[in-house]
């Protein structure tokens, strides 16, 4: 049996909007806010590293580690201090961070969260190092492309 190192890598890149419902909004990721009818609420903004958005007169919103649905929906509560019947929609403009899924023999297994920057031979080399086998190795790499997984070998 062949000795097998899989990286798994779903990113967003090309159709952000596509997969907003299932995306996390993280620390770094940039944001737009439009309130309907309220322009001088809407803004474009980027989550601080406590998690949070601060947003003329409602406040500090907590926006890492929710959908950009679920934040829509934490907004409109909020707002409905300063509107009567806020509509908000939040867009993901910007993603900072990439989760990464490891598994395999010779390697932490988990999920990891790499910054935009970082380089695919970085990133091997922050695992440590990797058991040798005499079968060899493999690295491929999954992206989600609209309705179906796309994977390709890197190694």
């Amino acid at each position: 049996m062949k000795y097998f190192i899989f990286i798994v890598i779903f990113l967003l890149l090309f159709s952000i909007n596509a997969y907003a419902k299932d995306y996390v909004i993280g620390d770094g990721d940039s944001i737009k806010i439009s309130v309907w009818g309220n322009p001088e609420l809407s803004l474009d903004t980027r989550v601080r590293p406590d998690g949070k958005i601060a947003i003329p007169s409602v406040g500090e919103i907590k926006a890492s580690g929710l959908t950009p649905m679920e934040l829509t929906k934490v907004l409109e509560k909020e707002m409905t201090r300063v509107v009567k019947t806020p509509i908000v929609t939040v867009i993901v403009t910007d993603i900072t961070n990439y989760r990464i899924f490891v598994f395999g023999k010779g390697a932490p297994a988990g999920m990891k969260t790499l910054s935009r920057e970082t380089t695919l031979l970085e990133f091997l080399s922050q695992l440590g190092s990797l058991e040798k086998s005499r079968s060899g190795k493999r690295i491929s790499r999954k992206r989600q492309e609209e309705d179906k997984e796309r994977v390709l070998s890197i190694i």
